[in-house]
């Protein structure tokens, strides 16, 4: 009797800590919920997309390189129930922010019901719980369908630092985001390795099977969708690369933007001059590097390998070459690319909270003053947002506007004009993706209008 009683508190408990969650993602954006959103590409070329080729073959047009199956399949969804009549055009955003809301509460479902020693201590499922909620400058990938593949990632490599599950139940619900994280993007790609590294230490089946799931959708993704994108590949030395990492990953969460912005402004201004400060800057950053590294072997016991494991393969994915190509200061500021640092921040900041479950004696105090400071800063960008994510246009003024004149370019959050939505009533194929076709004549839905727009080529 007693022990059902505890199964009841306990299930209570998680329910309400889910409801938490919820309601902190929620909160950080409330303009979304009271208004509804398209954020930039989410609705410029996504839903204009599958508004003017409302076919299945929207539903696998890759763009940017790669197939994001989430963005497609939410707006070809939010078209269909629009041009069936089922809503009206003035809710269409509230479908897409529910898919990514529902993707983005997934990875507090994995932690609140995950089985894994490190779990075991009294708080830290909340502690980490507020640590992803509350991650700064990370806005960016909240309640938007273009960025649930970092949701997906998140998903992939808690997975990865937890036991493997014994219910079939546990094992679909894995299995499918093992499975959807590589088609929405191919950043759950790069964690394969990690599972396979995992399952030969372990000479684990089970984990061997979870390489298996991620890899099938990994080379579905490889073999059919991927490709070089024009706007990536711009290639960092390890030295800058190693730099970046620590002002994105160290200076930024611990001592919040504005200091974070001078170090990477000091950087940004000695870029290219082999002086002593850069040398010096390179130095502290090696040794940040080797610092995470250390952290991760000597205390792979409880999760820590696999934690900063996941942290630093992405960032180097992601800042080594992975980023849309851009000047140099924007490479050291968090606020510009948010995307781009939030599993490698969030996976290092929880990768500190279960040092300070676990360690004793002095260390342990250490990890716990970290983990305040990071806590603090996480609150300060909570309530200071980017301003062209946490408001923009009046999307049912800007249907209203649409619906007398159908060539009204629709303004969306994140992006000026003219690159805006297009729902006119022609529908235009787009080119070939190339440098060379890129165009601010082809409709904004295209990706060579995109291009050119990004890389801000010559009109």
């Amino acid at each position: 009797m007693v022990e059902k009683i505890n199964v009841f508190i306990s299930r209570n408990i998680n329910f309400f800590l889910l409801i938490v969650f919820s309601s902190l993602i929620l909160l950080r954006l409330p303009n979304v919920i009271l208004y509804g959103r398209f954020l930039q590409e989410e609705g410029v070329v996504f839903f204009a997309y599958a508004w003017h080729f409302p076919e299945w073959s929207s539903l696998w047009r890759p763009f940017g390189g790669y197939l994001n199956f989430g963005a497609n399949i939410s707006t070809f969804l939010a078209v269909h129930f629009v041009k069936s009549n089922i809503i009206s055009l003035f809710y269409a955003p509230y479908i897409t922010i529910l898919f990514s809301f529902f993707f983005q509460i997934q990875s507090a479902v994995i932690i609140l019901w995950g089985k894994a020693p490190w779990l075991n201590s009294k708080y830290i499922k909340s502690i980490l719980l507020l640590v992803i909620a509350l991650c700064p400058f990370s806005e960016e990938v909240w309640l938007n369908v273009l960025h649930v593949q970092y949701q997906l990632i998140l998903c992939c490599g808690l997975i990865l630092a937890l036991d493997t599950p014994k219910k079939n139940i546990v094992w679909l619900y894995q299995g499918f985001i093992l499975l959807f994280a590589p088609l929405c993007g191919p950043g759950a790609i790069a964690l394969g390795p990690l599972f396979l590294l995992r399952s030969l230490w372990e000479k684990s089946l089970p984990r061997l099977l979870q390489n298996i799931i991620l890899g099938m959708g990994s080379l579905v993704q490889l073999l059919l969708f991927f490709s070089h994108s024009v706007v990536r590949g711009n290639f960092l030395n390890p030295f800058t690369l190693f730099s970046i990492i620590l002002v994105r990953l160290g200076v930024y969460p611990l001592l919040g933007a504005g200091f974070g912005r001078a170090m990477g402004n000091l950087f940004s201004l000695h870029y290219g001059h082999y002086n002593f400060t850069v040398c010096i800057f390179y130095f502290i950053s090696i040794f940040y590097f080797c610092f995470l590294i250390y952290l991760s072997i000597k205390y792979r016991n409880i999760a820590v390998f696999w934690f900063i494991g996941v942290a630093l393969t992405l960032a180097l994915i992601s800042f080594g070459g992975g980023m849309i190509s851009t000047n140099v200061s924007s490479w050291f500021n968090a606020k510009d690319g948010e995307r781009y640092g939030f599993i490698p921040l969030v996976f290092l900041e929880m990768s500190v909270v279960i040092l300070a479950f676990n360690l004793r004696g002095n260390s342990k105090y250490f990890a716990r003053l970290i983990c305040v400071l990071m806590i603090f800063v996480g609150l300060k960008s909570y309530f200071k947002p980017i301003e062209s994510i946490k408001s923009g246009p009046d999307w049912k003024q800007q249907v209203k506007i649409w619906q007398y004149d159908h060539a009204h370019i629709v303004e969306v959050w994140g992006w000026p004009l003219p690159f805006g939505m297009n729902l006119s009533d022609v529908n235009r194929r787009c080119p070939v993706v190339s440098l060379k076709t890129a165009s601010y004549n082809d409709p904004t839905y295209c990706e060579t209008n995109w291009i050119a727009h990004v890389l801000a080529l010559p009109r």
